[in-house]
Formats: C-alpha cells, sequence, structure tokens
C-alpha cells in the first residue's frame, strides 16, 4: 500500500512540475493545491 501512494505522489509531483505556470500571477487554483501540500493542518 505504501508503495502504491509513493508511486502516486512522485506522479503528481512530476505532474505538477510539468503543467503548473510558474510565472502566472497568483490565484485561488495556486492557494488550493498550495494548502493540502503544504502538509499543513487545522487544529
Amino acid at each position: 500500500m505504501r508503495d502504491g501512494y509513493s508511486g502516486k505522489l512522485i506522479a503528481s509531483d512530476d505532474w505538477l512540475e510539468r503543467e503548473l505556470d510558474f510565472e502566472s500571477t497568483v490565484h485561488v487554483g495556486h492557494i488550493a493545491l498550495a494548502r493540502p501540500l503544504s502538509g499543513e493542518t487545522q487544529d
């Protein structure tokens, strides 16, 4: 199970690096994506 999730995380990271436009202005979609990737939890 761990290996499956590791593979999915790596594939997702690869996709983001290919598809995300790092030069564009920040919008709500970037913020929505950054929140779960930050690993930050709500207390």
